[in-house]
Parts: structure tokens; sequence; C-alpha cells
């Protein structure tokens, strides 16, 4: 099974009620805003996460946002994002967005919020920016798009921009592209500016990107002016929106620069310079669907880095860290080791670095896209070494999946029953629907050659 991103068993424990969305599309959820003069909530669903799309759905049916959501907004839920919304032309989303998109019943954007929580107030402070927005319609984003087309002025341009990026949307490289030829010479080259072009994470490849390059003295004086948790965020902003673009447009030299430049990023460290790199190009040989080479590919990268890596030494590592911040938790609120600390070590814990998790995850993930591409045995066999390493690593119910599959497929019928029924009662404690991992179960258990009930 897909690896999900890891959440806190806190936020999944719960009883779902009444659905807060509506049964209607996007157009209709917009044409019944306008009637009634609400908002359209929409929730884009995540492809590759159940778990996170159960924890929105957690939020947004709290009951302390009910009467909300029932006198201010239409809500919806939707697995793509809806057309309407997808301006490339002056903003673009993440390729695999999910979230939450409030828009006014005209399908203008009010606020953007990504990713999930089980914690009600993040979604009513999210409606109630919203709600700000709509009443000040010269700061709306519409506003400012109309305004610079009218005035053509690179002021109006620069807010657009700085709207866009303020709903945590990337600006279209048209507009950082369209801005550099606008802004006056004596502004143009100065180190604010370039720092300002900096941080719209321009593509990789364009105009804008070249123009930053040009003097390499004010690109240098200009860079390290900002902190490094910053210029992290921006190398991996750059790196993730050229990736977008190289596997939208099927761009495999853009998809190449890309991966040089994650490579780049670890100077000091060259073998995960080698993982970066190697990481960027199996996501887009995966994405443009080219199985061939992903599969090429992946079984060196694999092998090479993550089945060579100790997991005594990293579960080590692990404990040594968490026991840390025990300890520093324990100093800051004055406290004693409590007499069962269990709670106490799990609340913390939340915070850990896990490599243990990371390293099970990615592990994870190449054996269930060699299982969904493969049906070769020297893949298989391959596939099944890497999920094996990853339960080692940490069992979720995810890779316990991912592994029981793999049992099956290559001959060990039993003790893939074994791992499938660990998977469903780790996800029934954590309250998670366990209705494909039953039926899985269920088609082993009758002795079909395929897991999912197909032939081989």
């Amino acid at each position: 099974m897909k690896s999900l991103f890891l959440l806190p068993l806190a936020l999944c424990s719960f009883a779902l009620g009444q659905t807060p969305f509506q049964s209607l599309d996007y157009d209709q959820a917009c044409t019944k805003a306008a009637k009634e003069k609400k908002v359209v909530l929409t929730v884009v669903e995540s492809a590759d996460c159940n778990q996170c799309n159960t924890v929105a759905e957690k939020g947004i049916g709290a009951k302390e946002l009910k009467r909300t959501l029932a006198d201010k907004c239409v809500a919806i839920k939707t697995t793509e994002l809806p057309e309407a919304l997808q301006q490339k032309t002056i903003y673009q989303f993440p390729e695999k967005f999910f979230g939450v998109i409030i828009t006014d019943a005209d399908k203008q954007i009010l606020q953007v919020y990504h990713g999930s929580t089980s914690y009600f107030m993040t979604y009513l402070e999210v409606i109630d920016k919203a709600l700000e927005e709509q009443e000040d319609t010269k700061q709306q984003l519409s506003s400012l798009k109309t305004a610079y087309y009218q005035q053509s002025d690179w002021k109006y341009l620069q807010k657009l921009i700085q709207k866009i990026q303020s709903l945590k949307l990337e600006p279209a490289i048209q507009l950082t592209d369209e801005l550099i030829l606008k802004v006056p010479q004596d502004s143009a080259k100065s180190i604010s500016f370039i720092q300002y072009l900096m941080r719209t994470a321009p593509l990789i490849g364009s105009e804008t990107e070249k123009y930053i390059n040009k003097d390499r003295d004010i690109y240098n004086m200009a860079w390290y002016r900002m902190d490094q948790p910053e210029r992290v965020r921006l190398n991996n902003r750059i790196i993730g929106k050229s990736m977008d673009r190289a596997i939208r447009d099927k761009d495999q030299q853009l998809a190449y620069r890309t991966a040089s430049y994650a490579q780049m990023t670890h100077q000091q460290n060259y073998e995960e310079g080698q993982k970066a790199h190697s990481r960027n190009i199996l996501r887009y040989f995966k994405e443009v669907k080219d199985t061939a080479n992903y599969l090429r590919n992946c079984t060196n990268f694999y092998d090479r880095i993550y089945q060579t890596i100790q997991v005594n030494v990293i579960k080590a590592k692990d404990s040594a860290y968490e026991e840390t911040q025990l300890t520093e938790m324990r100093k800051r609120m004055n406290m004693q080791p409590p007499a069962n600390g269990t709670v106490f070590r799990e609340t913390i814990s939340l915070r850990s670095n896990n490599q243990a998790q990371y390293y099970a995850n990615l592990l994870n993930d190449g054996a269930w896209n060699i299982y969904q591409m493969s049906r070769e045995d020297k893949f298989l066999s391959k596939a099944l070494s890497w999920a094996k390493r990853s339960v080692e690593f940490y069992e979720s119910p995810e890779n316990m999946d991912t592994y029981a599959r793999l049992l099956y497929i290559t001959g060990n019928k039993k003790e893939a029953i074994f791992w499938m029924e660990k998977a469903i009662q780790k996800q029934e404690l954590m309250q998670l629907n366990s209705n494909e991992q039953k039926k899985i179960l269920e088609n082993m258990q009758a002795g079909y050659a395929r897991p999912e009930g197909q032939s081989m």
C-alpha cells in the first residue's frame, strides 16, 4: 500500500458524525452559494493518503464548526482540483494538491489551506479570513489581477505576485518573467529586488532564474543574507515546481536539470546529493509512466542506498534523540518522569526526527511501486526485500499491507495472511477504514492468484 503521512494517533481517535459535505459538484456549489450569499468551501482529497482525508473530515465535521458551515459555507468534497480554479496564467497549485480552497460564488479564490488537520480551529480561522477577504474587495486576487491588466504597471504586478504568495500558491513564471522587463533599472539590480525574485522560487531555466544568476556577486550577497531555513525552503519549492513542470510537459531534459539542482543543494554531503538526484529522477519516470526507465533505475537506488543502512543503528539514534527531547521537555516543564511514561513519551515523540519511519516509508514506496508496475520475478523479489526491510524499520498499516501482498504473489501465502491480519489490526487500533485490506485478506484465504482477486 502507498505510504501515508505519519500522523499522531490522537488525530485519528474519533467517531465520524454526520457529514458536513453536500452532494454537489463545484459549479452547482457556486450556484447555490450565490443564491444563499455564502462562500464555497472545497476539500480536495489526497490521492495517496486516506488517513489525511479522514483527518480532514474529522476537523471539518467537528460540532464546533457546524453552525459556521451552515450559515456561511457550501461545503463539498472532490478528488480533483476544480478546473475553474486552475488559472495557470497567474498562479499554480502543486501537482498533487490536497487541502481546502475557499472561493466566492464567482469562483474567485479567497483562502487556501494546504494539507489536513483534525483541529477545527484551523479551519475556522481559514473561513474567517476568507470572509474578511470577501468584504475587502480591493485586496481580492481577482481585483488585483484586474488592476494590473488595466494599469500594466510593475507595482501592480508586484502586488499581484505578493497576493498569490500570501495564499500559499506559486506565481506563474510568466508573471515574474514579465516583472523583470517592467521594473525600473535603478531597482532591477538591487539586492532587495533580487531577494524578492528569489522568494518567488523561479522555475529552473526560466528568464527569472537567468536574471537572478546574471551577476554572481549580487546573487551571493542576496542569497546568503537570507537565513538557512529560508534558503532550504526556497530550494525545495524550486525543485518541486520545476519537477512538476517537467512531469506536466514530459520534459526529460528539465527533469535531469532539476535533479542536478537538487543534488547541488547537498554540496557538503556527496551521498545525500546522489540520493536527491535519484529520488527526483525516479519521481519523474514514475509520474510520466515510463515503467522501463523506472524499473531500470530504482533497483540500484534502493539496493545501493537503503538496503545498506543498518536498522538497529537508526533505531538507536532515534531512541537517543527521543530521550534528549524528553529530558529537555521535563526541564522546561519542571516535571519528574511520570510513573507510567507512555502518554508523555508519545507526546514528545511526535516532535522527534524519526529516521526509522522515514526509511520505512521510502522503502515501502519503492516496494509498492514495483508491486504495481511489474510481474517479473527479478523485480518482485527485490521489492519483497525492500518491504521486509521497511517493516523492520517501523510497522505501519501501509508497509505491512505491501509486505503481505508481495509475500503472497511470491509464494509465501501463509506468512502473507499473517501480515495482512497484522495490518488490519493496526488499522482498527488507529480507527482507520480497513475494508480494502479485509477484502484482500478474504482473497488470500480463498486462494486467488492475485490478492486483488485478479488472475495472473
